[in-house]
């Protein structure tokens, strides 16, 4: 299946190492201390040697996972007073925040058409050296939640159907997976 959007993705995941997560939010300046207001509807990995950084995106009512490449943390409109800024989060989630690992596997679970044609997945995981899996969930109030290797199969098991219950007749859920050496997404498995 052909996903021109990808290749992009492809090449900047073969290239560089990810050494860190971001996310964007508002400084508001509130006495009596200023308060960072974090929002997860966009995550960022970043990479290291390059300014390039991997958007993955909450759209469609928190529905799907957008991918693209990108060259910054992108700013939200800030009230009156408030301030844009970037954070690093990376520490919430990963053991290794700030070291430079190679992506081992770029997981995406959707429907092929969806994927193919908009580049959007129902969800994400990134699996990085040493073992360590990075989840992305755009089913979320307050935009993406990461999670790990549990929170990546829990999903499969609680929102595969769920999802399935509302697709169109002939639909599926497959999982496409990237890993280094390929240029494209393959076919893991379909659900």
């Amino acid at each position: 299946m052909e996903m021109e959007w990808f290749a992009p993705v492809a090449r900047l995941l073969e290239a560089h190492p990810v050494v860190g997560l971001l996310a964007g939010g508002t400084l508001r300046p509130a006495s009596p201390l200023p308060r960072f207001d974090l929002s997860l509807m966009e995550l960022y990995l970043a990479f290291h040697g390059t300014g390039r950084l991997l958007r993955f995106s909450s759209v469609e009512e928190y529905s799907w996972l957008g991918l693209a490449v990108t060259e910054a943390v992108e700013p939200r409109a800030a009230a009156g007073g408030e301030t844009f800024a970037a954070c690093a989060v990376g520490r919430l989630r990963l053991r290794h925040p700030d070291a430079p690992r190679a992506v081992t596997a770029l997981r995406l679970v959707g429907d092929p058409a969806t994927l193919a044609e908009r580049g959007l997945a129902a969800c994400a995981a990134v699996e990085l050296e040493e073992g360590e899996l990075l989840f992305l969930d755009p089913v979320n109030l307050y935009g993406i939640a990461p999670g790990d290797l549990a929170a990546y199969e829990r999903w499969i098991a609680e929102q595969v159907p769920w999802r399935r219950g509302w697709m169109e007749p002939g639909r599926v859920l497959e999982e496409w997976v990237w890993r280094p050496g390929a240029e494209t997404l393959v076919r893991e498995r379909t659900f």
